[in-house]
């Protein structure tokens, strides 16, 4: 998946690692739920993939909860891990257990444009939307 926007100074920390990645659906879009659906989950895969418009492409599981409410969603967040937040990653790897002011004991904010998940702790975030799918 690709994504715009994002300001330019935050790819410079996209370096290999690990990130987390959350999504979400308004429940005004799901006749089945009384809030908003958060997804989250590990990434491994993530790279610059434009300059202009600065745009990310991220590698998603197919069959993975995440895959499927950003495709509904069409937005998501990255959230990018420093060196003392890589414990994070294991807590992410699975399903999430999620509450209103938190994700995996997590606490996290609303992104201003997506409204996705910004994680408090990990070193920046990167609220993007969907531009293309790429499915193989």
């Amino acid at each position: 998946m690709s994504a715009t926007p994002m300001k330019e100074d935050i790819l410079e920390k996209i370096t290999y690692g690990f990130y987390i990645v959350t999504t979400r659906v308004r429940r005004e879009e799901l006749s089945t739920r009384e809030k908003d659906y958060i997804a989250a989950g590990t990434v491994s895969w993530l790279m610059q993939s434009s300059f202009e418009p600065p745009m990310l492409t991220v590698a998603i599981q197919k069959d993975s909860d995440l895959n499927e409410t950003m495709g509904r969603s069409g937005v998501f967040a990255v959230n990018i891990l420093g060196k003392d937040d890589q414990s994070m990653v294991d807590d992410f790897s699975s399903d999430s257990e999620i509450n209103t002011q938190q994700i995996n004991g997590y606490t996290f904010l609303k992104g201003e444009e997506t409204g996705c998940a910004i994680l408090e702790r990990g070193s920046s975030f990167i609220d993007c939307k969907v531009e293309e799918v790429i499915d193989t």
